[in-house]
């Protein structure tokens, strides 16, 4: 692991003011990096998976969950493979030296069985925790939060002048391997700004992938469930 980008977690929100976690997943598909996003059904913008640290949450807890919620389910890695991901921060709210919000960021590059399928399981969990959202107390707002999941290249973000905006930024993703236009938000374009430029991208590539596993459930009632997990590094 590169100490570089390896923070302890457990203390993190008392060593700075870290007021928000996310997760980027770097993935190779038809021969290029992608980042995988998804459109916030409020702002109608895209998003990398994370948000606010609640109260009783650390940053990687915060991450997990997010990761958890806002992929309804799809992707479920546990704050231990999660704590082996390459963490960096970003400044947020930047009020004075002294006054100023972080928000940390948990990248690695992953591999999953047939990543061609996800965005089905993303829709069918969507479908299987709407009907059983009461039953089992699940979050409307952070399971619905999101609309779809997309990929963005790595190539394309930068070839959109990524690296050198400073706010909302104009691009093409992929949904179902069509190309469509979609808006980055301002917070995360600036999360992949320093995710290339601080060498955090460059580091994942040379790495191995996580290994992925889809698992199908019954547990609600007679509908499936699928679910991303951890199987083992490689």
């Amino acid at each position: 692991m590169n100490k570089k980008y390896h923070i302890d977690y457990q203390n993190r929100n008392i060593e700075k003011n870290i007021t928000g976690a996310g997760v980027i997943l770097l993935e190779k598909y038809l021969g290029k990096n992608y980042v995988i996003i998804a459109k916030n059904n409020h702002t109608k913008k895209f998003d990398i998976p994370g948000g606010t640290i609640d109260i009783g949450y650390n940053a990687i807890q915060t991450a997990r969950k997010e990761l958890r919620e806002e992929t309804n389910g799809l992707f479920n890695i546990n704050e231990y493979i999660l704590n082996n991901f390459l963490c960096y921060n970003i400044a947020v709210n930047e009020k004075s030296l002294n006054n100023t919000n972080y928000y940390d960021v948990f990248a690695n590059y992953i591999k999953g069985p047939n990543n061609e399928l996800f965005l089905q399981y993303f829709n069918n969990n969507k479908k299987t925790i709407e009907n059983n959202i009461s039953k089992y107390k699940l979050s409307r707002h952070g399971f619905f939060e999101m609309n779809y999941l997309c990929r963005l290249s790595i190539d394309q973000f930068m070839n959109d002048n990524g690296l050198r905006t400073f706010g909302e930024l104009s691009t093409i993703a992929l949904l179902n391997n069509k190309e469509i236009p979609i808006i980055l938000s301002k917070r995360d374009t600036k999360i992949l700004k320093h995710f290339i430029s601080d060498g955090v991208y460059n580091t994942l590539i040379h790495r191995n992938p996580i290994e992925l596993n889809f698992t199908e459930y019954d547990t609600f009632t007679k509908n499936k469930y699928y679910e991303q997990t951890t199987c083992y590094y490689k």
